[in-house]
């Protein structure tokens, strides 16, 4: 059966496989891949999917992934009101990864390192309860934020000469999470050499990153310390939130893996389901991303 021939038959495919083969199925599986992790742990990265966006969310299923081979480790749907810990929709998330973090201890799964957004009530979260689990930030919602609020700045007036660096920098935020490797003050140098590389300024840089490693570069339209533009820009890049946020850049870890998973064909991110139909799609989505057919 296809069952996307319609929303209606993909709704009764998924409904009709939950009530007798999905769950077993799921649960038999899910069993033997926590037994079979390694015992010196696992790198996860966690994100959820709620039924709308905004504060008007009823449910959210949070899944976590085992970033070194891309398997779905586990996810959890959460409902606004099921419980005293649950009161909001901003609070569906981290709830959701509390519980599959205690899935995973539940099967002696260790966590090396966790990569999420920056979602506030899952920061407070593990910076109180889990301060001994290293705790990173996805690049990709990082740039995201930034590279906004550069086209923003960019359609200013006098602020034109930002448009054509938005590239660049976007592309240099990819290139300090790499390369700094958890190093916080290194991560932080290097992003911040961007403000003299942008004036033609290529050593000389505070911090433990002093000169680009670039070769001779082709001649392109410098800004000026001076200029509007430039004061512009330097606010969005020095941001004191987003250079709090690139202390805690995830080094290889990210969070694409479950933004495909998210939107893979039996539960897309953009539509909105019942919650038992959610149920349903997100036990054959994993199954889907974890088990491919041969």
């Amino acid at each position: 059966m296809d069952v996307q021939s319609s929303p209606g038959a993909a709704t009764s495919a998924a409904s009709s496989s939950t009530s007798v083969d999905v769950p077993p199925l799921f649960q038999t599986r899910q069993d033997q891949l926590l037994k079979d992790l390694p015992e010196d742990g696992v790198e996860i990265a966690g994100d959820g999917r709620c039924d709308s966006p905004g504060y008007s969310a009823k449910y959210c299923t949070y899944t976590v992934l085992a970033t070194e081979d891309g398997q779905i480790l586990h996810y959890e749907q959460i409902r606004v009101g099921e419980s005293s810990a649950v009161p909001s929709s901003s609070a569906m998330e981290k709830e959701g990864l509390a519980r599959c973090l205690e899935k995973l201890e539940h099967y002696g799964v260790t966590v090396r390192s966790l990569t999420t957004d920056r979602h506030p009530a899952i920061r407070t979260y593990c910076r109180i309860k889990k301060p001994g689990m290293p705790h990173y930030f996805d690049v990709w919602h990082i740039n995201k934020g930034v590279k906004k609020k550069l086209k923003a700045a960019a359609k200013s007036k006098g602020c034109e000469s930002i448009k054509p660096w938005i590239q660049s920098i976007t592309n240099h935020l990819y290139w300090v999470a790499a390369m700094g490797q958890g190093d916080e003050e290194l991560t932080l140098s290097m992003w911040r050499s961007l403000l003299n590389h942008i004036c033609n300024i290529h050593h000389g840089h505070e911090g433990p990153y002093t000169e680009c490693l670039h070769g001779p570069l082709e001649e392109r339209d410098w800004m000026s310390r001076d200029s509007q533009a430039f004061r512009k820009l330097r606010g969005i890049l020095e941001n004191p939130r987003l250079l709090a946020d690139l202390r805690h850049l995830s080094p290889k870890a990210q969070t694409s893996s479950l933004e495909s998973f998210n939107n893979i064909r039996f539960a897309r991110k953009s539509v909105a389901y019942s919650e038992d139909g959610m149920q349903a799609r997100s036990h054959l989505t994993g199954q889907s991303v974890r088990y491919p057919a041969s």
